[in-house]
C-alpha cells in the first residue's frame, strides 16, 4: 500500500509509501573525520554515543567511548541517521560488485526493470570490469526474460498470463473465505486462506483475513501476531496491517514494536482514526494501571499520539470504544475505470474511507493538477492540499490517465485550487549536465503531514533504451512521486515518478515534458502552453515560483468487510462494529483468570494418620500427611471469573 507509490522499476525499490531512507547494500570505507554523534535507533527506544567508522554490507560500525565497536544494521537507525551514514559514505571511495547488483535485483517483479538494471550497471565505467563480466555474462537470460514480459512470484519467473491464473485462483479462494467466515465457518475459512496464501505469495489478503480471524474470533493474539507479521512483510506499507499488527503486539506485550508499527501507520497516514483511537485507549489504560509500560516508551506513545491528534484535528478517544481493528484497505481492481470505481465509493454513506498515502502534483492550468499514474490509479478518492495551507483540502476528480508503459502520469482537476500554472521548457529533450531542482512532499516525521521540500542536482542521463526518462543525481523519496523538475529558469522539464537504487547511489527517474503535452492537449479543454521562461534564476527564486504551484495530494481507498456479523464469542449486539476488539485485556474473551489462592484448583492440606503408639501409656502418636483438597475459591476448577470485564468484555465497553 502506500508516500507514494514508487513503482519498482529499474534496480529500484520503489517502494509503495516508504517514508524512510532505503539503504542498499553498502560496502565503503568510512570518511576521514571521525565525530562522536548519538545514534538512535528506528524506533527511537535505544541510542548510543559512538563515532562512525565504516558501513560494509548494509551495517553500520561503530566506536564506542570504551574503544569498543559493535555493528549495526542500517535499517535498524533512525531516518537521520540513515541519512547521516549516506552522507559519511558518499565522501568515500565506491565500490559496487556483482553480488550487490543481484541482491537489487532480486527486489525487482518484472524482468523489464531487471534487465534496465542490468545495462546501467554493465554501463557504468566504475565497475570493476570483472564484475561487469560477471553481469554480461546473465545478461542474455534477462533479455529472454524481458521479451517474454515475465514476472516474479515469489521466488520464480513466470509468465504475466500464468501470473494472472494464479492470483486470479488465489483470490477465489480469498472470496470462498469471506463467505465462509459470514458463515461462521472459521475453520474452513482459514483452510482457504492457508491455499491462498501459499498460491498468491505477494498477496496479503488471505494472511490479513487469518490475522483478523485469530485476533477477533478466536482470539489467539499469537497466531494473529504470525499471520500480521507476514502480511506487513509482503507489504511493509500496509496501513491496515501495519495498525492490527500492533494490536497484537500489544496484546502480546510487546510495546516496542508496536510503537514502531504506528509510528510507520501514521506516517503513511497521519489522519488514521483508528491508529488515533488505538493511542488513546492505550495510554488510558496505562494511567489505569491496566497495562505496564516503562514510562520512556510511555512518554514515545504520548508524543505519537499528541503528533497525530493534532494533524488530523482529532478530538479526544472514545472511552467507551475498544480497540479498532482495520479491514482491508487495497487498490480497486479494475484499475481503468477510476471514474466508476470512485463514484461507487463514495455513493456509500456507510462505506468507510481512509487515506492510505499521498503523493505530489503541480499545477499545469488553473485547476488542474498533474500526477503519477501510480499516486491516483486504482483508487477510490483524492484531495488536494494546497502549498502553504495544510489546513485546507480540496476534493478533486480524475480527468484522464496515460497507457503507456512509460508514461507514468496523470491529471486530476481540482476546481476550487487558485494556485498559478507551471512553464514548461522549450527543448523537447535537456542536454546531460542541466541543473535542476525536484519539489515534492517526502514524508519525514512520523504523526506529522508531510512538508514541501526541494533539493539540488543535475540530469546524469538522458531517455534511451535502458530508461525512457531523464536519470537525475537529486536526493528523492517516496511522497516525491508526480513532483516538477525544474530548470534554472523555473520552467518544467519532466515529472518525477521514481527513484533508482544502485548500491549507495540513489537516482530520481522524471518522464520527459514533452511526452506529456501532447496528453494535456487532449484532456485539459482549452488547454494553451505558457511560453518558457528564458532568464536564469538564483536558485531560492526558481523554489519560490515552483512551490506556489506543487500541492500534496492525499490517497483514499474504501475498506472492505470480510464480514458482517459480529465476532462468534461475543455477546455483543449486531450495532457493534465488525472490527472492534472488546474483548478484555485481562483475561482476552475467556471471562475467566487463573486463580491465586491454589494452583491447577488444589490447594495444599494435612490429613492426620496414626505413626504408632506409646507401649507404656498407650498414647497414640499422630503425624500430617500432606495431601491437595479442591480449591474452595474456585471449586477445583483453578479459574475464577475475571475482575476487570463482563463475560469476556471489557466493564465500560458493554
Amino acid at each position: 500500500m502506500p508516500h507514494l507509490f514508487f513503482r519498482q522499476v529499474a534496480n529500484v525499490v520503489l517502494v509503495v509509501i516508504l517514508p524512510v531512507v532505503i539503504v542498499m547494500a553498502l560496502s565503503v570505507g568510512a570518511a576521514s573525520a571521525m565525530v562522536v554523534r548519538t545514534w538512535k535507533s528506528h524506533d527511537g527506544v535505544h541510542s548510543i554515543d559512538a563515532e562512525f567508522v565504516e558501513c560494509k554490507d548494509g551495517r553500520v560500525s561503530l566506536r564506542k567511548g570504551d574503544g569498543d565497536v559493535i555493528s549495526v544494521p542500517v535499517s535498524r537507525l533512525s531516518a537521520e541517521d540513515q541519512a547521516y551514514v549516506i552522507e559519511q559514505t558518499s565522501l568515500g571511495p565506491k565500490k559496487r560488485t556483482f553480488t550487490q547488483l543481484t541482491q537489487a535485483s532480486n527486489r525487482l517483479h518484472a524482468a523489464t526493470d531487471v534487465l534496465r538494471l542490468y545495462r546501467l550497471f554493465i554501463e557504468d565505467e566504475s565497475v570493476p570490469e570483472a564484475e561487469r563480466e560477471a553481469a554480461k555474462k546473465q545478461l542474455p537470460i534477462w533479455k529472454e526474460r524481458a521479451d517474454k514480459q515475465m514476472v516474479r512470484v515469489g521466488i520464480r519467473w513466470v509468465t504475466p498470463a500464468e501470473a494472472n491464473d494464479q492470483r486470479l485462483q488465489a483470490r477465489q479462494l480469498t472470496d470462498e473465505a469471506i463467505r465462509l467466515i459470514g458463515a461462521g465457518q472459521d475453520n474452513a475459512a482459514i483452510d482457504k486462506c492457508v491455499k491462498a496464501s501459499r498460491i498468491d505469495v505477494d498477496s496479503i489478503l488471505a494472511d490479513f483475513l487469518q490475522g483478523l480471524i485469530y485476533a477477533l474470533v478466536r482470539c489467539d493474539a499469537k497466531l494473529a501476531n504470525q499471520h500480521l507479521s507476514e502480511c506487513v512483510s509482503r507489504d511493509p506499507r500496509s496501513i491496515p496491517a501495519l495498525n492490527n499488527l500492533a494490536l497484537s503486539e500489544i496484546r502480546l506485550r510487546k510495546y516496542a514494536q508496536a510503537l514502531a508499527h504506528w509510528q510507520t501507520a501514521i506516517e503513511v497516514a497521519p489522519s488514521s482514526h483508528q491508529v488515533i483511537q488505538n493511542l488513546g485507549r492505550l495510554l488510558e489504560l496505562t494511567k489505569r494501571g491496566r497495562v505496564n509500560i516503562p514510562p520512556s516508551l510511555q512518554r514515545r506513545f504520548a508524543d505519537l499520539y499528541a503528533a497525530a491528534a493534532v494533524s488530523a484535528n482529532a478530538g479526544k478517544f472514545k472511552d467507551g470504544t475498544g480497540w479498532l481493528y482495520m479491514g482491508y484497505y487495497a487498490p480497486l481492481t479494475d484499475s481503468t475505470d477510476h471514474e466508476k470505481a470512485a463514484n461507487s465509493a463514495t455513493s456509500h454513506t456507510n462505506t468507510a474511507i481512509i487515506k492510505t498515502g499521498s503523493g505530489t502534483g503541480f499545477v499545469v492550468k488553473s485547476g488542474y493538477v498533474l500526477t503519477n499514474r501510480h499516486v491516483v490509479a486504482g483508487h477510490a478518492a483524492w484531495s488536494v492540499v494546497p502549498s502553504g495551507n495544510k489546513s485546507r483540502e480540496l476534493s478533486a476528480s480524475l480527468v484522464g490517465v496515460a497507457d503507456g508503459d512509460d508514461d507514468d502520469f496523470a491529471v486530476i482537476r481540482c476546481p476550487e485550487l487558485t494556485a498559478p500554472p507551471l512553464r514548461f521548457v522549450n527543448e523537447t529533450i535537456v542536454p546531460r549536465g542541466t541543473e535542476v531542482m525536484v519539489l515534492g512532499f517526502p514524508g519525514m516525521i512520523p504523526g506529522r503531514m508531510p512538508s514541501l521540500k526541494s533539493t539540488r542536482g543535475t540530469v546524469a542521463g538522458l531517455p534511451d533504451d535502458s530508461y525512457n526518462a531523464y536519470i537525475l543525481d537529486a536526493i528523492v523519496n517516496p511522497g516525491n512521486s508526480g513532483g516538477p523538475v525544474c530548470d534554472a529558469t523555473g520552467s518544467v522539464l519532466g515529472i518525477l515518478y521514481a527513484r533508482t537504487a544502485v548500491t549507495e547511489e540513489n537516482y530520481g527517474l522524471a518522464v520527459p515534458h514533452s511526452r506529456i503535452l501532447q496528453h494535456l492537449k487532449k484532456w485539459i479543454p482549452d488547454y494553451d502552453r505558457l511560453p518558457p521562461s528564458a532568464e536564469v534564476q538564483k536558485w531560492t527564486t526558481v523554489d519560490g515560483i515552483a512551490s506556489r504551484s506543487t500541492v500534496l495530494i492525499w490517497i483514499q481507498d474504501t475498506e472492505s468487510k470480510p464480514w458482517t456479523r459480529p465476532p462468534a464469542k461475543s455477546k455483543q449486539s449486531e450495532t457493534v462494529a465488525p472490527f472492534e476488539d472488546r474483548w478484555c485485556m485481562t483475561c482476552y474473551g475467556r471471562g475467566t483468570v487463573k486463580c491465586r489462592d491454589c494452583q491447577n484448583g488444589t490447594v495444599r492440606a494435612y490429613r492426620k494418620e496414626v505413626k504408632g503408639r506409646n507401649p507404656v501409656s498407650g498414647q497414640i502418636f499422630y503425624w500430617d500427611v500432606p495431601i491437595r483438597v479442591p480449591c474452595k475459591v474456585c471449586h477445583g476448577t483453578g479459574f475464577v471469573r475475571c475482575p476487570d470485564c463482563h463475560h469476556g468484555i471489557e466493564k465500560g465497553l458493554r
